[in-house]
């Protein structure tokens, strides 16, 4: 490294490193998200969150979804949440379970949900998120998963008891 870019670099560790706002166990948390697929699909997430550690949160989501010429389609899944919460920026990674009902055939059929997300949480109270999920189609054998991608916004409530770092 440079003698230049050392004061650069520090100051990005000092950036990435400063946490003014981290989950911590007792909290809850509510988000909702659009999200876009091919198909083109388009989408809506509403979850919801209990922080059972610094680091796990359990809940369920709802994802209705519409496609262009096929009609829509709604599933639920209970989630579960891993996430690396030291940073601002906070990378998590999700798997969701549930059942899923596509208003041409009725009926439900298995939902499965897998999701990557960075979250960018500037203050204690909210955050703003990306994220990228590969879900079943509730149309389609749970063998043909379908990728999404998303923006939310994340509200966090109630006390945490944890201690931040």
């Amino acid at each position: 490294m440079s003698p230049r870019s050392a004061p650069l670099a520090c100051a990005a560790i000092a950036l990435l490193a400063a946490s003014p706002a981290g989950a911590t166990q007792g909290e809850h948390e509510a988000s909702a998200a659009l999200v876009v697929g091919g198909g083109p699909v388009l989408g809506a997430d509403a979850q919801w969150l209990y922080h059972a550690s610094d680091f796990w949160a359990f809940g369920a989501t709802a994802r209705p979804r519409w496609s262009v010429g096929a009609a829509g389609a709604i599933a639920a899944d209970v989630t579960a949440r891993y996430t690396v919460d030291a940073l601002t920026w906070i990378p998590s990674v999700a798997l969701g379970a549930g059942g899923g009902w596509w208003s041409d055939h009725g009926g439900v059929t298995p939902a499965l949900r897998a999701e990557l997300s960075l979250a960018w949480r500037p203050a204690r109270s909210w955050a703003i998120v990306a994220r990228a999920d590969a879900e079943t189609d509730p149309a389609s054998p749970p063998t043909s998963p379908r990728w999404l991608f998303g923006v939310g916004y994340v509200r966090y409530f109630g006390r945490g008891i944890g201690v931040d770092l």
